[in-house]
């Protein structure tokens, strides 16, 4: 497949200082402890449900609203797509875009979209793991420190 073209394609960047961090310190260590107590196919939806479960406002100063899981998310995105993966990354994002339009987005992501996670979990863990470290660079930023 050529690679995918238009917006949902164009390179991702980092989130701006100025939102950051969407999470509190409590999301955190909720983070920390999943590595810690999880089994390591069950820590994703774990860290996922500790950043869902964060109070912390989110930011609407860019148009749209922030939270603590958007922004652990959207870092992702960007570090990948600057190290590595920015094929994954758009292919994944036109995917998602294109689901938004369904009638169903939640279940047309599920069960469209399935190769485009994989490859972009595959080039993230490969290639630029860092990208998803909670407590580096990217991720960590999310968090107060």
């Amino acid at each position: 497949d050529p690679p995918p073209t238009g917006a949902c394609a164009e390179p991702r960047q980092p989130l701006p200082a100025s939102v950051l961090p969407r999470c509190s310190a409590e999301t955190y260590d909720c983070v920390v402890e999943c590595a810690l107590t999880e089994e390591e196919r069950d820590i994703d939806d774990c860290r996922d449900a500790c950043t869902e479960a964060d109070t912390t406002p989110p930011d609407t100063s860019l148009g749209y609203p922030i939270a603590c899981s958007d922004c652990t998310f959207n870092q992702i995105l960007g570090c990948a797509s600057q190290n590595g993966c920015p094929e994954q990354v758009a292919r994944l994002m036109c995917c998602i875009d294109d689901c938004l339009s369904k009638p169903d987005p939640e279940s047309c992501f599920q069960s469209e979209c399935s190769d485009e996670i994989q490859s972009f979990g595959y080039c993230v863990a490969y290639t630029a793991d860092f990208c998803a470290d909670y407590s580096g660079d990217y991720v960590g930023r999310c968090f107060p420190r």
